[in-house]
């Protein structure tokens, strides 16, 4: 999707994480478009955001986690380095705690943030224009 002329992202869910446990009594964790399959879950639905700012960062992780299985990454470390985006004037509390998520949970190489807004306007902004 980042590539030039790429259209639509090829990867696209709702940022939701349920937990519960299933027929066996196992804890479990989903994410994403399985939060939707899954009864053992409905009452425990939740987005690991709250206006757009990072509240619950296990829940971030498990999408994270889901995140890198539906981009087919599947090594033990990051290959590559991360682009993130964020809400204008997001706490630099949870940009480090995520840049220590990805780090330390991850090893990804580098880590870069920038704000949502801006890119959208960059992006959206013809060559020239204003």
């Amino acid at each position: 999707w980042a590539a030039p002329g790429g259209g639509e992202p090829g990867v696209r869910f709702r940022s939701m994480v349920g937990k519960g446990r299933d027929s066996t009594g196992e804890f479990v964790s989903i994410a994403g478009d399985q939060v939707v399959c899954k009864d053992i879950v409905k009452s425990s639905i939740r987005s690991p955001f709250e206006r757009d700012v990072v509240q619950n960062f296990d829940s971030f992780e498990t999408l994270l986690d889901y995140a890198l299985l539906r981009l087919g990454v599947d090594t033990d470390s990051l290959r590559h380095p991360v682009l993130l985006t964020e809400a204008l004037c997001n706490p630099n509390q949870c940009r480090q705690r995520t840049s220590e998520i990805l780090f330390e949970g991850y090893g990804a190489p580098k880590v870069s943030y920038a704000v949502d807004s801006l890119l959208a306007y960059h992006h959206n902004t013809p060559p020239g224009g204003g």
